[in-house]
């Protein structure tokens, strides 16, 4: 048997399955945006308009690729080049599961098929679809591990800072610590599930009871995996993490019009 948990874990399955929960999740932040547009939009300055592409291209290069208005912060440089971490191992991870979901998707349905056509006792193919178990050196196999260095340095350095400042120890409440602990178990799940699926590979024709028992570990690890990322984006349009659409909406309103200081009214 090959080691590849698509033997065990559906990959048509988890495909579907986080087709529906991202696109739930997109559709919250969707008329969550839409709502906070609608709100904020009366306090627009109306003499002060720029080019929308243009507005949108500076708010991603100033929020996303620099992070311009934390690194103003001198005495959060450190906080400053973690979180950019953070938010470019999201993003690389992302970008590197969609393009995989429609790049694989096709070629899992064919081997399937194909193995069940020509092994009819057999209740599953995916024994066979060994492609779907990306090598070490495939290059989205090394985008992948890219992203998770990226997010695994920047989310464990950003947790140990809150241990160990006082103030933010101090300051921070349940819902801060959620989103940091979330990501450093896909973290650390996810490399888990590699590394054993990987060293069970290299020892399956010396120490075949040895590999077999990393290799079910290792699947262990990787439906941990799957069920942490089900849940970071089940709740990512109601938790800390929404803010990375939110913030971006708001400033690319402030950019294209800018807004004007108004005072609030309590009754």
């Amino acid at each position: 048997m090959p080691y590849s948990y698509a033997a065990y874990v559906d990959p048509f399955i988890v495909l579907s399955v986080g087709g529906v929960v991202s696109a739930f999740a997109g559709i919250v932040m969707l008329i969550n945006a839409i709502n906070m547009v609608r709100l904020v939009w009366p306090t627009l300055n109306p003499g002060r308009r720029m080019n929308v592409i243009k507005a949108l291209i500076l708010t991603f290069i100033d929020e996303f690729i620099v992070h311009r208005n934390l690194r103003k912060c001198t005495e959060e440089r450190f906080r400053w080049a973690m979180h950019l971490l953070v938010v470019w191992g999201m993003i690389i991870l992302t970008l590197c599961t969609g393009i995989d979901a429609m790049l694989v998707h096709h070629e899992i349905e064919m081997c399937h098929n194909y193995f069940l056509m020509t092994n009819p006792k057999v209740s599953t193919g995916y024994y066979a679809c060994l492609s779907i178990a990306h090598s070490l050196n495939a290059p989205i196999k090394i985008f992948y591990n890219v992203g998770g260095v990226l997010l695994g340095i920047g989310t464990i350095a950003l947790l140990v800072r809150r241990f160990t400042n006082r103030w933010a120890y101090t300051c921070a409440i349940m819902y801060d610590w959620y989103l940091l602990i979330l990501l450093t178990i896909i973290v650390i799940s996810g490399f888990l599930a590699e590394g054993l699926r990987l060293s069970a590979e290299s020892l399956e024709f010396t120490y075949k009871f040895i590999a077999d028992g990393m290799f079910y570990a290792g699947l262990v690890f990787y439906c941990i995996h799957l069920g942490a990322v089900l849940v970071l984006f089940i709740t990512i349009p109601f938790t800390k993490s929404a803010h990375v659409i939110y913030r971006y909406v708001a400033l690319t309103l402030m950019n294209y019009k800018g807004v004007m200081k108004r005072e609030i009214v309590i009754a």
